[in-house]
Order: structure tokens, then sequence, then C-alpha cells
């Protein structure tokens, strides 16, 4: 039976949890030989984004990212970053910053699986379709 690559993943943070940086230098040669040995080195992309999924999990981490037209305040990122603290339940909020011309305005918050878009393209949508209708 074929290991998959989340079982990989699974195993990985079981294996570096509790290590130090310095024992898990130690590790990934020996993981990357044994995924080599075991022909699943062509899937380390795979494994190791799954293996942030896992880590996020077990760790109570939610990723978010806000994306904007310009380079955002750090002030707006930390007020931002607090006010997503407070909506996480506990969870540490790693909080990630994208910069896209093609906005007109406003920004675009994704956390985990939810979306907020308050893009003024969204707006301006909205309000077309208002008209429309």
């Amino acid at each position: 039976m074929k290991t998959n690559p989340l079982q990989y993943a699974k195993l990985l943070y079981e294996i570096t949890r509790s290590k130090t940086k310095n024992e898990i230098d130690v590790l990934i040669p020996q993981v990357a030989q044994m995924l080599q040995n075991n022909g699943q080195i062509g899937k380390i992309k795979e494994i190791t984004d799954k293996f942030s999924a896992v880590y996020n999990k077990n760790e109570n981490i939610v990723e978010a990212e806000i994306i904007s037209r310009e380079t955002l305040p750090s002030t707006t990122i930390t007020m931002l970053n607090a006010f997503l603290k407070t909506q996480g339940e506990d969870k540490k909020i790693i909080l990630k910053q994208t910069v896209s011309p093609n906005l007109k305005g406003g920004a675009i918050i994704k956390i985990g699986d939810e979306i907020i878009d308050l893009s003024i393209d969204k707006q301006l949508n909205n309000l077309k379709n208002t008209l429309i209708n």
C-alpha cells in the first residue's frame, strides 16, 4: 500500500513537533531519503502543502490574506490582525498582504474558506446589478 501525501505530512508533523531546529535540520534529509526510497520524492510539493494544513490545524493557526490595490500601512494591518483575532476563537492569525493593482480600491479579505469582498469593484458591480433590476 502506497502512503499518500497527507499521511506523509501527518508523519512529518508528528516527528518534528517537539524537536528543536537543529534536530529538525537532521531529520529533513532523512525524510527526503525515505521519500526517494519510496518513489514519492516527486510529491514533495504536495506533501509540504499538506504539512502546512496539518501544522496549522494542530497548532490552532488560521491563515488570512488581505488583497488591496496598494500596500496598506502597518497600523492598518495591525488593526485588522487584532480584529481578526477577536473573531478567531482563540486561534493564532497569520496575515499575509497581497497587492493587486487590478483592484480599483477597497480590499478583499480571505480567511480560511471565507471571502469578505469589500472592494470598489464589488460595490460597483452590486450598484450596476441594482440599476439593471
